[in-house]
Parts: structure tokens; C-alpha cells; sequence
């Protein structure tokens, strides 16, 4: 298994005074410091109001390079919706349910394909689960944007978006992964950005070309925002789905060049965590300029789903449901 090398940039912050929400020649220049550009108020006005907020004349950029090389961690099944399939074990319902996954995704439509998602969420307050699901890992889940992941033949998936850990030594902290079939490349954290329960996030993610994305981080509250700019030459992207994820990530390693996917990590008691202002854009192939959004309104939803014992069954750990027209809202279940 051979590790694609990442181009990684951190853009210089832009001057004092730079408004590209309200400066045409600010606008201009919003490639000099990585920033996406700016989507279009009638084609997609829901995206267009989520990068007005992100770049907003109020919020101070902050330097996403870390100052020595962090510390970073391998994520597995990140790609695929786990079928959980057991002996005697029966699906409960008729929805899509995943080992890791709970959330909602949505598929471009034909002659189309997506070019940018983002998501405004409050960071959750997370504590220790259902005692049953305790395995030796922390409670842990993180939740995220992404483009891809979903269709089989798409092997490549950038996802950004914030991690939660439960417990005395847990917290919360954002991160970014270009995730790659049969590749090793790690997970990044970002140690200059501040991040709390109660705090309004927003990530964005927006296709500079099918091998080159900016991923943007905004702590809304606390007025703060952060941009890496990240090439995969060799890994293109098809923009085939977009979606809003809540995960129960997977502890894992590297060993001599492999993957070895280690535990599920146990799902944290996070209450309920709501996509507010969830937007994604799709472009036409045939003429780049017709775009169109697209919400969560019609996604596809999934349930993050356990194996229980006595007697054996799938239990539904954590639930994704419609709320409102725009909404979709992830609700904590109790083992069952």
C-alpha cells in the first residue's frame, strides 16, 4: 500500500480590511489567500449565504500551519455505509444502517456534479454512552462535510468537520482528511483553532478543480476562521454525492506500509446535533455557469446502527431524522 504525497498550502492571511462579502475588488483576490469563491446569490443562495458569514468582515483569519509536525491519527471506515450483517441478525426498518454512519447524503443529478458543501452545526456537549458499548477505546464521534464517499467507484473523499471525545481527558478539536482507497494518508487536526460545547461552527469545503480543494473552518462565535488549501494529483474527484455525517470513527494504525483497522470507537452520549444551513452546489458538465443548489430536503438518510446480543438484533444507536424543510437533526438512542 504506497501513501500518496499530499500538496498541502496554508495560505497567507489577507490584509487588514479585506471584505470580499461587500468589496468587488476584494473579491478579486480571494484566490491570493485561498479563500473559495464567492457562489452565486441566485443560483445558490443558501451556499452564498454560508460563505458570507465565513468570510465575513468580523472574523480573524488565523494560520492553520502548525508550528511542528502535529500529532495525527489514521481513520478507517470512513468510505462506505458498513452493511452490518451477523449471524440471526435482522435489519430494524427499511432505512439505510450503518455501522459508523448516521446522517444524511444526497446524489447529483444527472449531467451534474457537486463542486462545494458546507454546514453550520453548535458543538455538541458528548459524555459517556451506553455502558454495553464500553470496548478499551474513549467514547468518541466526530462529525463532518464531505463530497464523495458514498458510490463505490468514487475512491476519493475530502471531509472536514469537528471530533468529539467524552470523558476526563476527551474534548473537542476540528479536523480535515483527503480520505483515499488504499492509501494511508492520516487525519490533521488543527491546534490553532478554539473550540468548545456551545460554540457555532461552520465548515466549507469547495472544489478548486477535481484535484485541488480548500477547506474552510469558522468558529462563528468566537469570530475566528482557518483555510488549508490540499492537492491530491493522483486522486480526482467526481463530485457524485455530498453529504452531512455524524461518525463513530474507527481507531486503527499502520503497520509496515498496511492498514490495520482496529475498534470501533464506543458512541458518546451526544444529545442532538441539528445541519443547520446544510448547502451543497452542483455545477453542469455541459455548461459550468447553470449551477443549482441542493439541501437535505430530499436526502438519503442513515442510521448508525450496533449488533445487540439477547436476543440478537440491530440496534439503532444514533437516529437521523427530517426537521424542518431544510434540517436534518441526529438524535442520541440509549441501547435497547
Amino acid at each position: 500500500m504506497k501513501t500518496e504525497k499530499e500538496e498541502v498550502y496554508f495560505p497567507p492571511p489577507p490584509p487588514p480590511g479585506f471584505d470580499p462579502v461587500n468589496k468587488a475588488a476584494d473579491r478579486k483576490r480571494l484566490a491570493d489567500f485561498g479563500l473559495p469563491p464567492e457562489p452565486d446569490a441566485l443560483q445558490e443562495p443558501e451556499l452564498r449565504k454560508l460563505w458570507a458569514t465565513l468570510l465575513s468582515p468580523a472574523m480573524n483569519f488565523s494560520s492553520a500551519k502548525p508550528p511542528s509536525d502535529p500529532p495525527q491519527s489514521f481513520r478507517s471506515s470512513r468510505t462506505r455505509i458498513v452493511a452490518l450483517r451477523r449471524t440471526g441478525a435482522r435489519q430494524a426498518s427499511r432505512l439505510s444502517v450503518s455501522g459508523n454512519w448516521s446522517g444524511g447524503w444526497i446524489a447529483a443529478n444527472r449531467g451534474a456534479r457537486f463542486r462545494a458543501v458546507a454546514a453550520r452545526w453548535r458543538v455538541p456537549t458528548v459524555a459517556i454512552g451506553a455502558a454495553e458499548d464500553a470496548n478499551g477505546e474513549p467514547y468518541r464521534c466526530s462529525i463532518w462535510v464531505g463530497l464523495d464517499g458514498k458510490h463505490a467507484w468514487a475512491h476519493s473523499m475530502p471531509q472536514l468537520g469537528t471530533e468529539h471525545t467524552a470523558g476526563p481527558a476527551g474534548g473537542h478539536r476540528f479536523w480535515w482528511q483527503w480520505w483515499v482507497l488504499n492509501s494511508t494518508d492520516l487525519q490533521h487536526y488543527l491546534g490553532v483553532m478554539p473550540i468548545e460545547p456551545g460554540d457555532d461552527v461552520i465548515c466549507y469545503l469547495a472544489m478548486l478543480s477535481t484535484t485541488r480543494v480548500v477547506f474552510c473552518f469558522a468558529n462563528v462565535t468566537k469570530l475566528r476562521l482557518a483555510v488549508v488549501v490540499v492537492s491530491k494529483p493522483a486522486s480526482p474527484m467526481r463530485g457524485s454525492t455530498a453529504e452531512w455525517i455524524l461518525e463513530r470513527p474507527a481507531n486503527g494504525e499502520i503497520v509496515d506500509g498496511e492498514v490495520v483497522t482496529g475498534k470501533l470507537f464506543p458512541m458518546p452520549d451526544f444529545g442532538a446535533v441539528n445541519s443547520a444551513d446544510f448547502a451543497a452546489s452542483c455545477v453542469h458538465l455541459d455548461d459550468p455557469a447553470i449551477r443549482h443548489a441542493r439541501g437535505l430536503q430530499h436526502c438519503r438518510m442513515i442510521q448508525n446502527g450496533t449488533v445487540r446480543a439477547d436476543p440478537v438484533r440491530i440496534g439503532i444507536t444514533a437516529r437521523a431524522e427530517r426537521h424542518g424543510k431544510r434540517d436534518l437533526e441526529i438524535r442520541y438512542q440509549p441501547a435497547k
